[in-house]
Parts: structure tokens; sequence; C-alpha cells
């Protein structure tokens, strides 16, 4: 195959495996996210991104053995992208809005309670399945959605997905797939007196005039809850009493993201991403941690979902922490 001629210079400086063993790994990670590329030319450009992020994923993999990291590697559906175009494609959805007054709540943990060691809202029934915000910079409309499932479940006992579509096509406080914010998806949804249903308003992944139906409306909310800024200790008692908590990190490695806890020292920038906390606990090494339910799909990290330090305010989890308040 002509491919195959152009790669093999590729890969010999860029990789240490085999011809057939790249090959292998390519037409695996290709058939598995369903990578099809416009040209034989793009393919190649892909390719020779793929060879030098496998050589970055097995470097980075062999500190983690060492335990000089805290989470581990692996080919994800972001492999055949660079850094900078992973960052410009998929960090972009956290975007500062238009300021509306809007009633806000600064959150007060209850006296006199004993905090539990663990949580996870997912066995609780509240937490609806991974979702993907594809090439779309949505990241806030679905934390938002998430915290908005989590406290219609706790209203009504009923887990109903809710439409990320609807806040990106109707929210004009956002910028829909050129990002927003999770605090101005509640200011839509109290103004508007509700949010529609997956099921009514399907997820297309593009920004597209508004067709809300107040038919199939749920989740009406009055006013919002701000955690303190920087207080873990607050977040992990919001977490614990009030459901799942939309907060803001910095994703700039989770790139390739599959296990482990990422921890304060691999992410030091700004938040750039919108995800939700739907727990917390300590593993068997005495490590605590945060769950977080991520919208890249069921394929990335722990099946979507990915575990971040608890305690040391790793990459801002603290410093943009809120959930809406239903009626």
């Amino acid at each position: 195959m002509r491919i195959l001629i152009l790669l093999t210079t590729t890969i010999a400086f860029a990789y240490t495996l085999p011809v057939d063993d790249f090959e292998n790994q390519w037409n695996a990670f290709k058939l598995d996210h369903g990578k099809v590329y416009a040209s034989n030319l793009e393919e190649v450009e892909r390719s020779k991104v793929f060879t030098q992020n496998l050589q970055r994923i097995k470097e980075h993999n062999e500190k983690f053995e060492k335990g000089l990291v805290s989470y581990k590697m692996g080919v994800t559906k972001f492999a055949d992208l660079t850094v900078e175009e992973f960052r410009k494609q998929h960090l972009n959805g956290l975007t500062e809005t238009k300021p509306l007054p809007i009633r806000i709540k600064i959150y007060v943990p209850p006296s006199n309670v004993t905090v539990p060691s663990n949580v996870d809202w997912r066995g609780k029934g509240a937490v609806t399945r991974v979702k993907d915000q594809l090439q779309c910079g949505s990241c806030w409309a679905f934390s938002a959605v998430g915290a908005l499932e989590g406290q219609l479940f706790l209203k009504s006992g009923n887990l109903t997905s809710l439409s990320e579509q609807n806040l990106i096509d109707c929210s004009s406080e956002n910028y829909g797939c050129y990002g927003g914010l999770p605090t101005s998806a509640y200011k839509y949804v109290i103004r508007n007196g509700g949010i529609d249903t997956e099921d009514a308003y399907p997820y297309l992944a593009i920004n597209r005039l508004c067709t809300y139906d107040p038919r199939a409306s749920k989740a009406n909310s009055t006013y919002y809850t701000m955690i303190k800024t920087g207080s873990e200790n607050d977040l992990v008692a919001a977490v614990a009493f009030a459901g799942p908590v939309s907060v803001a990190i910095d994703a700039s490695t989770m790139q390739f993201y599959v296990d482990g806890i990422i921890d304060k020292h691999s992410c030091p920038g700004q938040m750039n991403h919108a995800v939700l906390a739907v727990g917390y606990g300590t593993n068997s090494e005495g490590k605590n941690y945060w769950i977080l339910k991520n919208s890249w799909g069921e394929k990335f990290g722990l099946g979507g979902y990915v575990l971040m330090a608890r305690n040391e305010n790793a990459c801002h989890i603290a410093d943009f922490a809120t959930f809406p308040n239903l009626v």
C-alpha cells in the first residue's frame, strides 16, 4: 500500500515498535473510534501524530510504573490529535458569559452532621448514562444538565435525561458550541421556567434555532447555589448531602487519561472544562479522590469517568462549583 510506504520513515524515528505492531495499533484505533479521514494525505498526517503520541504515552507510563506520576495514559479517541489541537478543539467550552441578576445562594454545610467517608450518586440512581459532546464546545451544558438531572431525581425519585441541545440552542446567555458557563445555563432554566427532556429535544452537537417545547419541560429552578471558592470541605459536604455538583477544572492533561488519580501536579493551568462531581472516596493506598463524570463518551477514561485527587484543590476543582435549586 502507498500509505504504508509513506509511513515507514515516521515510524522509524517516532516509535520503537516494528511496522506491523504499529499498523495493528493504528488500525485498531481507527476501528475502535470510527475514524475515517477525507484523504490518504490526511490519514498519513494523522498517523504521524498518532506515532508521536504513542511514544509520549509509553514514556509517561514508564514514569507511572515507577510511581513518579499519579495516573496512567492510553490510546483514547484523541490519540490522532496534537496537544495543541486537542486543547483548541475540546477545551474551548468554558467561556465567560453575560452577567444576569439571578438569585444566588452560598452553600452552608449542615452542622453537627458527620460527612460520609465515601459517596457515589451513581449507585443511588441520580446519574444518567455518560454522554458525548462530540465536536461541540458544550461541556458547560453537559455539566449543568448533570446537576439538574441529579436534583430532579432527588426531588421526584425519577431519573430523567435532560436536553443539552435545549441549552445550546436557547440559552442566549451562552454561546452554544462556542462555550458558556453552567451558571448561565441555570439562569436560562430559571428565566425560561424549565428545560426539555433529551427525548423531546435530542442532541445534535451543532448550533440551531431554538425549538423549546414547554409541554416536554422538566426541572424548573428558582435559584442556584455556589460553593465557597476553593473550599473542598464545603464541596465534599455539598456532594454528600445536596447531590451531584457541577465543577470546572483544568483538563489540559486529560487527553490520554485511562486510569489512576490526576493530582495537582498534573494540571497547573487555568480552568478550561466543566464536568460533574458525582462522588468521592479513598483507594486502597489511602489516596483520596473525586469521581467526575465527563462528557467525552463511555470509551474515555474509566467508562467515561475520571478520578481526581481530593483535599488539594487539584485542577481548581473547588474554585467554581455549583448546583441548581429546583422548585
